[in-house]
């Protein structure tokens, strides 16, 4: 008898948590998948259910920091430059940010701007994994920058002291000067929608902020969203199937906003190019009127880093990545399935006929520059290409005839090396 009862007892505790696994999971199904249906509960259970991700990425950053890559050991440098270049870029030293202005051809350092957590907001990203993006110098010698992917926006004067700070938005990606000095930078959030068909879904907007470059106040901010709706192209947002990658509902990704300096037949000082990855689209638009004055699709994929090429040309950073995950190849020849052969590349988009080309193609190949993310590339003015390779954490100077420089923008601690954070470029420094 004992033994029947132990054995039922067993069963009924099985089939118990059966049971409540089963409310569990209608529980979390409908707090991810149905908006604020379960009232109260739907942000602790969203929380919840994150709780196994969360021990995941921690093993992982553990194993290896985020902001870290692996060495290359057949990475071989090359620095044949004969003329000076300059690059302002950050990187994690000890506890602090540091944001250093070096001349690439001699990697003699200029000038170094401190940040520490004490000045940092913490809201959604650790300060040692929110890097600070394409640092903008100004004339006096402060530097300007967003600590990506959280709600930071600096201007440090030349002492590390911190003329204002701006904790507006959550920012990410690029931030560039404006006509008039000021700054655009691009923000997003979490928003909830109703719409179509009345059901609730949610997704990341975007949004165009322009921030005063001597007061650190936001002087304008307009969602993405709104912009493509009010010009009647919703379509991109809810028409076209939205990225699978784990950034979740994310259909656009803005990452560049490249303000237009001077006027041409197809543009005006002021305009905006937009570049969202995520529908491999580039956008021209007039902020003062509110009109989307071309789109532009093509040939790239996940593209990065839009800059105008000349005035009738643009040029961008073809990531030439899909967004769908990557496939199991395990029943794949790899001679069928060849990764190794492809690379990223720089196409320019010509406004007179519509066309596409590539730029320098060859040396891409050769030298095997491919990033899935980010990337960068900015043209000098004797027609040398800088190219940023940022899950190799390396950079190139070259030409159509030959590579002039070669090499890893951090030096590599061990068998890790930390990555160019969008470093921007200067052929002479401003001060």
């Amino acid at each position: 008898m004992n033994k029947l009862y132990r054995t039922f007892r067993i069963i009924s505790y099985v089939v118990l948590s059966v049971a409540l696994l089963n409310i569990y999971t209608f529980l979390i199904r409908s707090a991810l998948k149905e908006g604020k249906s379960l009232g109260v509960f739907t942000k602790p259970l969203r929380q919840f259910s994150k709780f196994p991700e969360t021990v995941y990425n921690v093993i992982k950053e553990v194993i290896k920091p985020e902001r870290l890559n692996t060495k290359d050991p057949a990475f071989i440098s090359v620095n044949e430059l004969d003329y000076n270049v300059y690059g302002l870029n950050a990187h994690f030293s000890g506890s602090k940010w540091v944001i250093s202005l070096s001349n690439l051809r001699t990697d003699s350092m200029i000038h170094e701007w401190f940040l520490t957590e004490s000045d940092y907001k913490k809201t959604n990203r650790e300060f040692s994994h929110a890097e600070p993006r394409e640092p903008i110098l100004l004339k006096d010698k402060s530097v300007i920058f967003t600590c990506d992917e959280s709600f930071n926006l600096y201007r440090l004067d030349k002492e590390s002291r911190i003329i204002w700070h701006n904790t507006d938005f959550q920012y990410h990606h690029s931030i560039n000067e404006a006509p008039d000095g000021n700054i655009w930078a691009c923000s997003r959030k979490l928003i909830y929608l109703r719409e179509p068909g009345n059901k609730a879904i949610q997704y990341w907007d975007n949004s165009l902020v322009k921030v005063d470059v001597n007061t650190g106040e936001t002087i304008y901010n307009k969602s993405v969203s709104q912009i493509l709706t009010e010009n009647g192209y919703a379509y991109l947002i809810h028409g076209i199937g939205n990225s699978v990658l784990p950034s979740g509902n994310d259909p656009l990704h803005l990452n560049d906003i490249e303000p237009v300096l001077s006027d041409s037949p197809y543009w005006k000082a002021g305009d905006l190019f937009l570049s969202f990855r995520n529908r491999s689209l580039i956008i021209l638009y007039r902020p003062e009127t509110n009109k989307i004055l071309r789109l532009i699709q093509g040939p790239f994929l996940n593209q990065h880093d839009v800059d105008i090429f000349s005035g009738t040309k643009i040029s961008l950073f073809d990531n030439n990545v899909s967004s769908f995950e990557i496939p199991d190849t395990s029943g794949i020849k790899m001679d069928e399935f060849n990764h190794d052969t492809r690379c990223s590349g720089i196409v320019v988009y010509n406004f007179k006929d519509s066309t596409f080309t590539s730029l320098m193609a060859d040396r891409f190949q050769a030298e095997k520059i491919y990033t899935i993310t980010q990337g960068k590339h900015t043209m000098l003015k004797n027609g040398d290409m800088y190219v940023e390779c940022q899950e190799k954490g390396t950079i190139y100077i070259f030409n159509e005839k030959r590579i002039l420089l070669k090499k890893y923008y951090n030096k590599p601690y061990h068998d890790l090396v930390e990555p160019p954070h969008w470093a921007r470029i200067y052929e002479e420094i401003p001060f």
